[in-house]
């Protein structure tokens, strides 16, 4: 099974629920692929290559029916998220009276206390 994107599995998920000779096996297989994709370890040889094969349970690859030595995808997954919060971090002491993030937004912008 090819994915596309998170969106393709969040969808393939919610269709396995109507499937109820399948369904939760398909569910089953997913889920030690959504463990790869959070923790990086998807092998970078399998992302958007039809060559290969993978078995997400054990994490090995495989090339015309032989094991392939692998390399995981960049650690990058996260960089976005961490740059955010560093620019946001960088604005606090800017705000001495709404000194954080979640005070600009909940004392600041949505007017909650």
């Amino acid at each position: 099974m090819a994915l596309l994107s998170h969106w393709s599995l969040r969808d393939e998920i919610k269709a396995s629920y109507a499937d109820h000779t399948k369904g939760l096996e398909k569910q089953v297989m997913i889920y030690p692929v959504m463990k790869r994709i959070i923790s990086q370890e998807i092998p970078e040889q399998v992302i958007n290559n039809k060559e290969y094969e993978w078995t997400p349970c054990i994490n090995e690859v495989f090339q015309k029916g032989e094991k392939v030595v692998y390399s995981p995808e960049p650690c990058r997954r996260y960089q976005h998220i961490l740059n955010n919060f560093k620019a946001l971090k960088a604005i606090d002491p800017f705000s001495p009276d709404l000194d954080s993030y979640i005070k600009r937004k909940f004392s600041g912008e949505m007017e909650i206390t």
